[in-house]
């Protein structure tokens, strides 16, 4: 395989935490030990840098969820990035940004694949002035447009590509998800060790839950669940390990089931 140089374009980026920041890192970084060159095209946040291989590009907040950021698709780089030889551009979003790579894509004559990482659908309470059905078939048209515009579609599980086939996506679509970096995890020998370094007795049955803390993850009817498995089996704890808009409202319903 002859080395190319990838353009990763996205809304999201380090230092903002999230599945498609750790996608977006995962492959760079093996893209690289591949031998392959990889620019990476993120919002502009305060505090972060930008260098060669990550540019920071204009960027304004989400209006209904701050965490978020969204690209403004104008930018003088443009004509920067037809000086970088790019040989393939791999869009992380159907929005602003997106757009701008299929921009970019017409412009120069380079193909454009799209990893579509999430069913937007259940993302559409962070836009409360849109009903859910005008929600549902926006999500829906704009999903169908932009895929159907690229060369291929990546997605990380079955249950997002047979959502895209629904919605009318005709480009191949390929099931590819994030691979984990087994050398960034610390070895625990056993769960009694486990249990030790957290705190928790060698009796008690730990149940975890790993992931970013927003609704559409519904760990509010984890912990409302836990209250009564916790009530019928007293030793049993639940570790929520992550971040995100709900957590201090996730703690006052755990406080107010008594199992704060």
């Amino acid at each position: 395989m002859r080395e190319m140089n990838i353009a990763i374009l996205s809304d999201t980026y380090h230092p903002q935490i999230n599945g498609v920041v750790t996608s977006i890192l995962t492959f760079a970084e093996t893209f690289r030990k591949l031998g392959h060159q990889v620019l990476i095209m993120g919002p502009k946040i305060q505090g972060a840098e930008e260098t060669h291989d990550v540019w920071r590009l204009r960027s304004v907040v989400f209006p209904f969820q701050p965490e978020y950021r969204l690209i403004w698709p104008v930018t003088r780089k443009v004509k920067a990035f037809g000086e970088r030889n790019i040989d393939i551009i791999h869009a992380q979003t159907p929005f602003s940004v997106g757009l701008l790579g299929q921009y970019l894509g017409r412009k120069y004559r380079i193909p454009v694949i799209h990893t579509y990482h999430t069913l937007f659908s259940e993302y559409m309470h962070y836009v409360p002035i849109i009903p859910t059905n005008l929600a549902d078939k926006a999500v829906s048209t704009v999903s169908r447009l932009f895929c159907n515009r690229c060369q291929t579609i990546v997605v990380p599980s079955a249950l997002i590509k047979d959502k895209l086939m629904e919605y009318g996506v005709k480009k191949t679509i390929k099931i590819l998800p994030t691979g984990i970096a087994l050398d960034t995890i610390q070895a625990i020998q056993t769960p009694a060790d486990f249990k030790s370094r957290l705190g928790f007795e060698d009796t008690h049955r730990v149940l975890i839950f790993v992931g970013r803390l927003g609704l559409e993850k519904n760990v509010q009817f984890l912990i409302k669940s836990f209250a009564m498995i916790h009530h019928k089996l007293p030793d049993t704890r639940l570790l929520i390990i992550g971040d995100g808009p709900e957590k201090e409202n996730m703690k006052t319903t755990a406080s107010q089931l008594g199992i704060g």
